[in-house]
């Protein structure tokens, strides 16, 4: 069998006030709250208020959250061997992918109960903070016909978000931390993708064939 390389490519919401709005109310709709914000002078930039009930109440909030599949681990073969050859093949580390938080403004938070939101956001069952995909490499049995290629591989999907820490604070939300937040799966998926074959749409194993 002939071994080819693997390839070298593949807040808050402020309120401008134009003009004089003399008497007059806007309500202005922030997530899941609203508020009405008060009439004010020419050319007025004003942050809104949040209104909370709970004094002391703490809690999470999530947003852009993105689900992207990554590989962690590949290596592309191909079968000179004159026969179909049915055995183990070897994907080598490409990538780690870490859980965690990282905080932007404010103070710090508990990083598995972001991971937490994020997990409940997407239905997936993440890893902890602190956690990394492994660096070993890892095999997988294929059979892969003579004179064609595949690509071992070894992936998880990627969890991002971005999170906001609000405190109720003399009946207004306050922001008391913002920043990002990371996660993975924790159950991996590892297969061999033959590069002659299509692979279903939004697969790991079409993200795989990326290393054909």
């Amino acid at each position: 069998m002939q071994l080819i390389g693997k390839p070298t490519g593949p807040g808050r919401r402020r309120l401008a006030t134009a003009g004089r709005l003399a008497a007059a109310t806007v309500l202005v709709a922030t997530g899941a709250f609203a508020t009405a914000a008060p009439a004010y002078a020419d050319n007025v930039i004003t942050p809104m208020a949040i209104p909370c009930e709970t004094q002391g109440e703490r809690f999470y909030t999530v947003a852009s959250v993105a689900t992207p599949k990554k590989i962690t681990h590949a290596e592309r073969y191909y079968n000179g061997t004159g026969a179909p050859l049915s055995t183990n093949f070897t994907a080598y580390k490409e990538t780690t992918l870490t859980a965690g938080v990282t905080v932007t403004t404010g103070g710090s938070v508990e990083a598995n109960t972001v991971i937490a939101k994020l997990s409940a956001s997407t239905s997936y069952s993440l890893a902890l903070s602190g956690s990394s995909t492994s660096g070993s490499s890892v095999s997988v049995t294929a059979t892969l016909p003579h004179g064609k290629y595949l690509v071992a591989y070894r992936g998880n999907v990627q969890v991002t978000g971005n999170y906001t820490y609000w405190h109720c604070t003399g009946g207004v939300l306050l922001a008391a931390s913002k920043g990002t937040a990371r996660s993975f799966t924790k159950v991996p998926e590892t297969g061999a993708q033959r590069c002659d074959l299509s692979a279903p749409s939004g697969s790991l194993a079409a993200v795989a064939k990326g290393y054909c």
